[in-house]
C-alpha cells in the first residue's frame, strides 16, 4: 500500500517515512535525538506526542481578504488536489495504527476542512493562529499555540494540530512547513521539542532519466523592509550582507553577484528557509530578513516602499527556469515548440537569458 500524502511507503509491516532535519526545540535544546523509521512509529504509536500539521494544498489565486470565519469566500481554500490529500493523510495515519486523540484546527476553512477529511472531526481553536497583543515580528508572538504545544498528552494518544505555517514558524525557526507537512512534538509542560519532520510529496520521487532544459532566466534582486535594515549597519558590498538574517530556499547556502566581470559569493545566514517564493516575500516584508526575489515578483512592494533594493550596482543571480523532459529521444516536436515560443514569448525586460 502507498499513501502519497505524507511520503510514507509501507511493504510488509515496513516504513520509510520522508523525514526532513528536525527542527531546534523552543525555549529549551532537544534532550532526544531525532526519531525516525521504525523509532518513530512506535512512538507514535505510543502516543503523548502533538502532530502539528500545515493544511493540505491550497489555490494561491485566492487571498484572505476581509476574513469572515463563517464564510470562505473571504479565504484561500483547499484545492481538490489538497481535499484528495487530506483524505489520503488520514487513512495513511489510520492504516500505520497511530492512535488519534484530540484534532484542533485553526477556525479558517482550509485548517478545518483538511482536519476534517483526514481524522473524521476537528475542533475550531483560535489559539491555533492567534498572535497575541505584540506587533508582527516581535519575540513573544504566538502565546496562546506556544501553549497549546506545551500541553502534556496522555500516553494511548497522539493530539492533532492542524494549523498554518508562518505562526509555527514564529515559534520553531527552521525551514516554514510546506502544505501538508507535519512535525511530531513532545510537549514538556513547560515548553516543546520538536522530533522529526513528516515530509509531504505527490507520488514517486522522479525517474533518474529525466533531463532539465533551461528554458529562460528571470531577474532577481536582494530586498528588504526598512524596519529591517533601521537595526544594521548599510549594505555597501555583497559582504556586508552575511551581518543580515536571510530569507531563503532550501538548497540555498551562498549568494552570487557579479560586478565589472568580477564575481562575489557571499554565505547567507538563513534565519528561514521555504520552498515558496510567496511565502519567502511575505516574510521579507515582515521584516524578518533580506531575501533575493524576482523584480516583477515584487514591484508593487518597492513602489510602495515597503521593500528597499540593496546592492544595485551588483547583479544578483538570475532564477533560471527548466523544463523537466524524459529525455531528449522522447520529447514530442510540439512540446519542443512550445518550449521554444515560451522562451522567446517572455518579455526581455524581465529576462536574462542563459
Amino acid at each position: 500500500m502507498r499513501s502519497r500524502a505524507l511520503g510514507i511507503v509501507l511493504s510488509a509491516g515496513a516504513l520509510s517515512i520522508g523525514l526532513l532535519a528536525p527542527t531546534v526545540a523552543v525555549a529549551q535544546p532537544a534532550t532526544a535525538p531525532p526519531l525516525a523509521g521504525a523509532d518513530l512509529l512506535a512512538a507514535l504509536r505510543a502516543g503523548g506526542h502533538i502532530i502539528y500539521f500545515r493544511h493540505a494544498d491550497t489555490d494561491h489565486s485566492q487571498v484572505d481578504r476581509g476574513v469572515r470565519l463563517e464564510d470562505c469566500t473571504t479565504q484561500r481554500n483547499l484545492t481538490d488536489r489538497g481535499r484528495d490529500h487530506s483524505r489520503a493523510l488520514g487513512e495513511a495515519i489510520r492504516s500505520l495504527g497511530i492512535p488519534i486523540g484530540a484534532v484542533l484546527a485553526s477556525p479558517l476553512c482550509r485548517t478545518m476542512e483538511t482536519a476534517t477529511l483526514a481524522f473524521g472531526t476537528a475542533l475550531g481553536s483560535p489559539a491555533v493562529r492567534e498572535g497575541g497583543p505584540l506587533a508582527p515580528g516581535s519575540p513573544g508572538r504566538f502565546p496562546a499555540l506556544r501553549e497549546l504545544l506545551s500541553t502534556n498528552v496522555t500516553p494511548g494518544a497522539n493530539t492533532v494540530i492542524v494549523g498554518h505555517a508562518y505562526p509555527y514558524f514564529t515559534l520553531v525557526g527552521g525551514q516554514y512547513l510546506n502544505e501538508g507537512e507535519a512535525d511530531v512534538v513532545h510537549p514538556r509542560g513547560t515548553d516543546f521539542e520538536v522530533l522529526a519532520r513528516l515530509g509531504a510529496f505527490d507520488g514517486d520521487q522522479p525517474d533518474s532519466g529525466r533531463i532539465a532544459r533551461n528554458v529562460f532566466s528571470l531577474a532577481r534582486g536582494v530586498f528588504a523592509a526598512p524596519a529591517l535594515l533601521e537595526k544594521y549597519p548599510k549594505v555597501k558590498a555583497p559582504q556586508d550582507l552575511a551581518e543580515l538574517p536571510a530569507i531563503a530556499s532550501p538548497a540555498d547556502a551562498e549568494w552570487t553577484f557579479t560586478q565589472d566581470k568580477n564575481i562575489y559569493s557571499v554565505p547567507i545566514r538563513a534565519r528561514m528557509r521555504s520552498p515558496n517564493a510567496d511565502v519567502r516575500r511575505r516574510a521579507t516584508l515582515e521584516g524578518l530578513g533580506v531575501s533575493r526575489i524576482v523584480l516583477t515578483f515584487c514591484e508593487e512592494q518597492v513602489r510602495r516602499k515597503r521593500l528597499q533594493p540593496l546592492l544595485a550596482d551588483y547583479a544578483c543571480a538570475p532564477l533560471r527556469i527548466h523544463a523537466l523532459l524524459p529525455g531528449r529521444r522522447l520529447v514530442p516536436a510540439k512540446v519542443r515548440i512550445f518550449l521554444d515560443l515560451l522562451s522567446a514569448g517572455t518579455p526581455p525586460e524581465n529576462v536574462v537569458r542563459p
